[in-house]
């Protein structure tokens, strides 16, 4: 059962493994291009992004595992990313933003008072 309070708490512990990561990692492939993960299901033969982006895969396989009673078949998938796309910052604001959403959904906080200060 994907629900069960011991799988909450287990996506909790993937969150926030990787909550302080963000950085993107170097496509090996396209060394000036950055990796970005995303949420995907398929829809009339075509993948469709339902979630994302994301700074790790984990945030993404997460993200996926939660999706996946409403959107069967979503998966976790990278994406590469280049400066003519989209500005740095304005990507990883919003990582920051979909995070933060995550971490409502499993019902946890990614700041505490001392990182507030």
């Amino acid at each position: 059962m994907l629900n069960a309070p011991d799988t909450i708490k287990d996506q909790r512990a993937r969150l926030l493994s990787v909550a302080l990561i963000e950085e993107f990692q170097v496509n090996e492939i396209a060394p000036l291009c950055r990796m970005v993960w995303g949420v995907q299901h398929v829809r009339d033969g075509q993948r469709v992004d339902i979630a994302g982006p994301f700074f790790t895969e984990e945030e993404a396989r997460t993200a996926a595992d939660l999706l996946r009673p409403s959107h069967r078949g979503a998966r976790a998938y990278p994406a590469s990313w280049t400066a003519a796309d989209i500005t740095r910052l304005d990507l990883a604001d919003a990582c920051r933003a979909t995070r933060g959403k995550l971490a409502d959904q499993l019902g946890i906080s990614l700041f505490n008072s001392t990182h507030d200060a």
